[in-house]
């Protein structure tokens, strides 16, 4: 009986015996193919080994000139940043550990693009991952003029949870009520051609006027 010495050397783990004479002794086998390691989790633009949830904006209430952002809570997440993009601009507003944020000072008128990023450990969520909103505030009358046949027709975008709107005239420096209307637009006929007017409009909220400057000024010239 004998027992082939090359075995190992050849790489086959099985060791097989034979009689010396045997005309037709069995061939070594090759060893297994081992066994393939593990592979961590793969996730699109996420964090290895992470399982991403949902992240998302919940809401964006705008109440005057601020808005409320919330978005929805991150298991993994240490921290979240907050971004406002305007005209193209992104500017970084505050990193918070928190799931909402109050933006306060927003202008009239003016659409306000919002992105929430999370951060677990060193990584950095990227923009394909992160909550979005975007809201145009109007927490007074934004007013646009229109000329017709020697008529002024002025017309604004509502204001939410207005019960009415006031219409002025400058005249002589101040501004003189000519209208009082519940819809979005007003008629201004009789205007004298060559003449430049001054209109302003503000709204009524819980019984109050909303405040005219300057800016809220729109000047038509027949």
């Amino acid at each position: 009986l004998e027992i082939a010495s090359n075995l190992e050397q050849e790489g086959v783990t099985t060791v097989t015996a034979y009689w010396k004479d045997d005309p037709n002794p069995p061939k070594p086998q090759p060893a297994p193919a081992p066994e393939p390691e593990p592979q961590p989790v793969k996730n699109e633009g996420g964090a290895a080994g992470i399982a991403l949830p949902s992240f998302k904006m919940k809401d964006a209430k705008v109440s005057g000139n601020s808005v409320k952002l919330s978005w929805s809570k991150f298991p993994y997440a240490d921290k979240f940043t907050v971004f406002m993009t305007v005209d193209g601009v992104q500017t970084k507003l505050k990193t918070t550990t928190n799931n909402s944020l109050t933006v306060k000072g927003l202008k009239n008128g003016v659409t306000y693009r919002f992105m929430v990023t999370f951060t677990v450990g060193t990584w950095t969520s990227p923009e394909s991952l992160a909550a979005t909103a975007t809201v145009t505030p109007y927490f007074k009358p934004l007013v646009s003029a229109k000329l017709s046949d020697g008529n002024i027709r002025l017309g604004w975008k509502g204001v939410p949870d207005a019960e009415g709107y006031i219409v002025y005239k400058l005249v002589d420096g101040k501004l003189k009520q000519i209208a009082e209307t519940a819809g979005t637009s007003a008629l201004i006929t009789n205007a004298t051609s060559g003449k430049e007017y001054v209109f302003a409009v503000s709204a009524i909220i819980n019984g109050e006027k909303t405040g005219v400057k300057k800016s809220d000024l729109i000047t038509v010239k027949l």
